[in-house]
């Protein structure tokens, strides 16, 4: 027939319908017309098929593409999702070019994670993290998980400072700020100012200018058998504090009072004194020292059954 067929009723072709060399249009205009010339099919409406589709080409589907009730499946097994759980199966590489939005989490699991190149690796064998760039981070950090074994090392070649800002630990809050080292627990922690040993049980805070020396235990005062009595000490630590003994029967040239350190110094360090009352400002008096203790010695006899009363500042040197 050369000349244009209209059917107003159904159309059956049990055997199959070719269109040649002419466009195929169903529903009128625009709803479904395949391009004899393209071989593309538009549809205006919705494509619904109820049995299997084999589709040999690309399918681009720029709006979304839907599958309900089975699994998405591309490349045989390659890729698969899982109808019933939501899961995706990915046998081969799994490339994305854009953003990655894990909002449930990203576990990576038996290789490592890689983040632009070699800037950002997470060693699957070790969990090491290397970083080639700079670390920024904005909230709250924790480093380690409490072991004792936890270790944060900060400029091992030496060419960079560490740097805490005053964004932290904020100076004009209306509160007081802290910023600590070993702020909890019943232990302490060392710290080591360019020095090759630290010393044990022992604290150093700046409070508002102040320096302060802090001590668990401190040391003990003794006073020589026959020449003093009521001596005590107070305030006190290996580094500093306040003594207080009072004289009897005291002879001239004699010690007076012990201090033993709660922990002993490497080398006898310097002691000095500074009188805290009267009868200590007009006394005649000198310090001896060992690593372990200091003495108070009186160079001639004091007044007998007087208090005496003297601040003391310890300094270890080389």
């Amino acid at each position: 027939m050369n000349n244009a067929l209209t059917v107003t009723g159904n159309v059956d072709a049990m055997n199959g319908l070719d269109v040649t060399s002419g466009a195929l249009t169903v529903g009128g205009d625009t709803n479904f017309i395949v391009d004899a010339a393209t071989g593309n099919t538009d549809i205006a409406g919705t494509l619904a098929v109820v049995g299997a589709t084999t589709l040999s080409g690309n399918v681009d589907a720029q709006a979304g593409l839907d599958v309900t009730g089975g699994d998405l499946t591309v490349g045989g097994t390659s890729f698969t999702v899982d109808a019933a759980t939501g899961n995706t199966g990915i046998t081969g590489t799994l490339a994305v070019s854009g953003n990655v939005d894990a909002q449930a989490g990203l576990d990576v699991t038996g290789g490592d994670l890689t983040v632009g190149g070699t800037n950002f690796t997470v060693d699957d064998a070790t969990g090491n993290t290397d970083i080639d760039g700079t670390l920024t981070v904005d909230g709250a950090t924790t480093l380690g998980d409490g072991d004792a074994g936890d270790e944060v090392t900060v400029n091992t070649a030496g060419g960079t400072d560490l740097v805490i800002s005053e964004g932290g630990v904020d100076r004009s809050s209306s509160s007081e700020e802290t910023f600590a080292i070993d702020n909890s627990g019943t232990n302490h922690v060392n710290v080591l100012i360019n020095g090759a040993t630290s010393t044990t049980n022992s604290r150093l805070t700046v409070n508002n200018g102040h320096w302060t020396s802090q001590q668990t235990n401190a040391p003990t005062i003794t006073g020589a058998t026959g020449k003093t009595t009521a001596q005590a000490i107070t305030n006190a630590t290996d580094v500093a504090g306040m003594i207080s003994f009072t004289t009897d029967n005291p002879a001239g040239s004699a010690a007076q009072v012990s201090v033993t350190f709660n922990s002993a110094y490497s080398t006898a360090p310097i002691v000095v004194l500074t009188a805290a009352n009267g009868d200590a400002g007009g006394s005649d008096v000198y310090v001896t020292s060992t690593a372990t203790a200091f003495t108070v010695n009186f160079d001639s006899a004091p007044s007998n059954d007087t208090e005496y009363e003297y601040y003391y500042q310890v300094i270890e040197t080389e």
